[in-house]
């Protein structure tokens, strides 16, 4: 499922000349770490992005819904490194780095996941959960 456009990553558009009637193919690829098991809710993080988290998990034999105490640990895991890649780039930038240098020396401390600015995805009809709403649970 694409939350936001910008997760795709490239495109690749070819025309080919057939006997048959028009028609198109779309291929979607991706690595497992990209893919978060559905249904999805949104969530707030130090970044001030939101990133999507589900109930349930993929396991060996199949889609099981997570103990609430594993998907409190996954969100604590992921709010704890936007946090540090937040405050690496802060310092980079005060040491003279430009933004975009910044946000790549920084980037190995960021989750796996990708995180979207409310502003992408705010009609997107997912669930949002504020950084505020989700600590208190």
């Amino acid at each position: 499922m694409l939350i936001d456009d910008c997760q795709i990553q490239a495109l690749s558009i070819s025309w080919i000349d057939t006997h048959l009637p028009s028609y198109f193919e779309l291929e979607i690829k991706g690595l497992p770490d990209e893919f978060v098991q559905k249904p999805i809710k949104l969530y707030e993080m130090a970044d001030h992005l939101f990133y999507p988290i589900s109930e349930f998990s993929w396991t060996k034999d199949g889609v099981i819904r997570r103990d609430l105490k594993i998907t409190r640990f996954i969100l604590d895991a992921i709010f704890e490194m936007t946090k540090l890649s937040r405050m690496e780039r802060h310092l980079l930038r005060k040491e003279g780095a430009n933004k975009l240098e910044a946000f790549w020396q920084s980037h190995m401390l960021s989750p796996i996941l990708m995180g979207y600015h409310k502003s992408h995805i705010i009609e997107s009809g997912f669930t949002l959960i504020s950084l505020s709403k989700w600590k208190k649970l």
